[in-house]
């Protein structure tokens, strides 16, 4: 989903009291949804994310 889309989609479910985002290499949405969420500022919610086993030990 591109940021023109995801953008008032974030904003509205921060507007309706959603904190908690969730994300992944596989959804294909890390990006976009941490522009989204980094527009306004800090603070406007909380990320999860996921990473397979494998990743975890390539990133230390």
């Amino acid at each position: 989903m591109p940021l023109f889309q995801v953008k008032p989609a974030v904003d509205a479910a921060l507007g309706s009291g959603y904190r908690m985002f969730d994300t992944a290499k596989y959804y294909y949405n890390e990006q976009e949804l941490g522009a989204a969420l980094s527009v306004g500022g800090s603070n406007r919610g909380i990320l999860s994310a996921k990473l397979l086993k494998e990743e975890l030990f390539q990133r230390l």
